[in-house]
């Protein structure tokens, strides 16, 4: 049998997009629903995508790994936020940390982006996914939220990683002042109810 994962050492961020990214560049070429979901799994099998996993242990500690083509004859891609069938890859409970997946750990899956651009460009006119019909106001958290992640990415991610990564982008900017954690957390509930 092949290998099914091994562990990524060397990780750069922005080498990676959520999966939800995915989704959204695969829906517009292969269509809605079951369509994409078919589209993707035959894009991972064939290894045209590849795809880490990212654990995230209660305490923080990160690990990643590269998922082989031959895991997807387990997994199914439900949705652009839903992946199932983890359990059923032989050893996988032993990748994710046995026990400390269960007690409060998190798995994200992320796609290697230079396949994806590849084989899925980015449209420059791919609209926003905010849930709300009217622009944003300029230094808002929607605006942040809708600038930093125009793909809906933030559906995949904490109030904390969000709330990180637009301090870091106002401190690269020069901005002594930025969005406090209690308002980008706001934002987030709100879009998501």
């Amino acid at each position: 049998m092949a290998q099914l994962w091994r562990p990524l050492k060397v990780r750069h961020r922005h080498d990676w997009v959520p999966f939800a990214t995915a989704w959204a560049r695969v829906e517009p070429v292969a269509g809605p629903g079951s369509h994409t979901r078919n589209e993707l799994q035959q894009a991972f099998r064939s290894g045209q995508l590849v795809a880490a996993v990212q654990f995230i242990a209660e305490g923080g500690a990160e690990t990643w790994v590269v998922l082989g083509r031959e895991c997807w004859r387990w997994l199914l891609i439900q949705h652009a936020w839903a992946i199932s069938e983890w359990k059923t890859i032989p050893g996988w409970w032993e990748a994710e940390g046995g026990t400390q997946a269960r007690q409060g750990g998190r798995r994200h899956v992320l796609v290697h982006r230079r396949e994806l651009d590849k084989h899925y460009p980015a449209a420059e006119t791919v609209p926003s996914e905010s849930p709300s019909t009217t622009k944003s106001k300029p230094g808002s958290a929607d605006a942040w939220i809708d600038y930093l992640y125009p793909n809906g990415e933030w559906r995949l991610m904490t109030p904390k990683q969000i709330h990180a990564t637009i301090t870091n982008e106002a401190k690269t900017r020069g901005w002594k002042k930025h969005l406090s954690y209690s308002t980008v957390a706001a934002a987030l509930l709100k879009r998501r109810t």
